[in-house]
């Protein structure tokens, strides 16, 4: 994680061990977790590809939001001022 914003940096270190930010006192639930090798090697082919599935499923949730605007009742909302990627429009087969 990167950021710039001292509360969110003290926010992050705390959940990364177990949700403490001193020893032995849990203010919240963290998780302490740590990615083999077989994981990081595969993320790393993975990310290459990582711009053109989101551009890809943003392509496929615009025909999807077109399609479904013509459904009586059915609404695909969008937010302001954000890209979403559309995650749960279209699984990767």
């Amino acid at each position: 994680m990167v950021t710039n914003n001292p509360d969110l940096d003290k926010k992050i270190r705390m959940l990364r061990d177990h949700g403490q930010a001193k020893k032995y006192f849990h203010q919240a639930i963290g998780w302490n977790a740590r990615m083999d090798g077989l994981q990081g090697a595969v993320l790393s082919v993975k990310l290459k590809y990582l711009d053109l599935w989101n551009e890809t499923r943003r392509s496929h949730a615009k025909i999807y939001s077109g399609m479904l605007s013509k459904v009586k009742g059915v609404a695909t909302p969008r937010k302001r001022n954000s890209q979403s990627t559309f995650s749960t429009f279209m699984p990767f087969a």
